[in-house]
């Protein structure tokens, strides 16, 4: 049994000028409270090994929006909703060929009361198969295969029209079909090489209708997500190859290495396959360190991607006064959706652990630095106007009904130095 609960709130004036009352532009307060029991059994029967259970959740996610958008568009609701979710799962799994092949079925039905599509479990039967086959001592192939869902946001089952009515009734889970597939190598050293390929495909995610964008082309933003009329209708996909290696402790040195490529799209209004926010195409993470004499520990760790896409401004709309005098923001371009990529990104960390052993307890003194070589990345612009001497606004003189746009430099990355005191018993 458990019991979680989540409060939002944010409150934002135009200019920070809480004086006037019509300077507001967001008002959002938001719960999310959710009561879950769950019951699970595991058995062992000769060679094989069965788990099943079930699980019920209730839900309440209430909120109070009031937010100015683009074009004069205005959201000012409260909603007070309860969701009751059910589910039941199994998985058996055994081993065959002499133990040399280790199969594994597993299935979920879950369902929520919602609307009447979600309510039926069998609209969100999940069946998943995974499988490994040693084809020696040190060398197997590994692969799953499985369909997944998940409900969509609370922010967009709670959202209503002007009227009080709830607008996205007929809104379905979210499906993912996954494919993976590799191969793993173990040498005597205690070290492990795998490398896998995916191929993920998305069905009934949400489309944004205001903006006609895809939620998943909105998860690396700031603000309220899903607070908006939808579709289940977007599609996506994502597909590449992991690379890994991992040395556990051998003469005192340890690792971990991990390489992706990933092509991460989902189709625009056009039902054009584009880059997601989430499309880094090259991804390294390498880790290591050394334990020394007499409780001395070195360690390292590297970090690079390639580069997030993101969507360039819409200049004329993001200048027009009657818009950012409420968003205060350029307004992306969906024409031109994540056509644009920032720089790429690298970060190294570094730590020095000494350790003293007592009797009965352990003290550690380590020095923290990360981004230790000052790498400094550019990310996408903020968008601005030209203003004067006391702050304003400057009209365009060519066209009254703009401001003069102007951009400023988005940087990220800084050394940051820590010292720590960890204490066991």
């Amino acid at each position: 049994m458990s019991r979680n609960a989540l409060d939002n709130s944010a409150v934002k004036y135009l200019e920070n000028d809480e004086s006037d009352p019509s300077n507001k532009i967001l008002d959002y307060n938001s719960t999310e409270v959710e009561n879950k029991v769950r019951l699970e059994e595991t058995l062992r029967q000769n060679d094989w090994k069965i788990n099943y259970g079930t699980g019920i959740e209730l839900a309440r996610y209430t909120t109070s929006t009031f937010q100015k958008l683009a074009n004069e568009v205005t959201l000012n609701y409260s909603s007070d909703i309860n969701v009751f979710k059910y589910g039941v799962f199994g998985q058996v799994s055994k081993g065959l060929l002499r133990e040399r092949l280790e199969l594994s079925f597993g299935l979920r039905l879950d369902g929520n009361d919602f609307n009447d599509h979600m309510a039926n479990p069998i609209n969100q039967f999940s069946p998943r198969l995974s499988g490994s086959y040693a084809i020696s001592n040190s060398l197997s192939f590994n692969f799953n295969t499985g369909i997944y869902y998940q409900m969509p946001a609370y922010t967009t089952l709670g959202y209503r029209d002007d009227m009080g009515q709830l607008v996205n009734t007929d809104v379905t889970y979210i499906r993912a079909t996954h494919f993976v597939a590799g191969f793993e190598y173990r040498t005597s050293k205690n070290a492990r090489f795998t490398i896998e390929g995916f191929y993920k495909i998305y069905d009934h995610y949400p489309m944004d209708l205001l903006d006609s964008i895809s939620l998943a082309n909105k998860g690396s933003d700031f603000g309220v997500i899903g607070n908006a009329p939808v579709t289940s209708t977007n599609q996506g996909r994502s597909y590449g190859f992991e690379f890994f290696f991992q040395q556990k402790l051998w003469n005192n040195f340890y690792g971990l290495l991990s390489y992706t490529f990933v092509r991460s799209e989902f189709q625009d209004i056009r039902n054009t396959y584009v880059p997601s926010s989430w499309d880094y195409r090259h991804m390294l993470s390498v880790t290591g360190g050394k334990i020394f004499k007499r409780g001395w520990e070195v360690g390292a760790k590297f970090r690079y991607n390639s580069g997030s896409p993101y969507t360039p401004y819409d200049v004329e709309a993001s200048s027009l006064k009657s818009n950012y005098d409420v968003l205060q923001a350029g307004i992306p371009d969906e024409t031109r959706l994540n056509t644009e990529r920032i720089e790429p990104f690298y970060q190294l960390d570094m730590r020095v652990d000494k350790k003293y052993n007592f009797k009965n307890w352990t003290l550690d003194l380590y020095l923290d630095v990360q981004n230790i070589t000052n790498n400094i990345t550019n990310e996408q612009p903020y968008f601005s106007v030209e203003r004067d001497a006391n702050g304003l606004p400057i009209v365009n003189p060519d066209t009254p009904d703009y401001y003069i746009p102007r951009y400023i430099d988005n940087t990220a990355g800084t050394i940051i130095p820590g010292i720590g005191i960890v204490v066991e018993f």
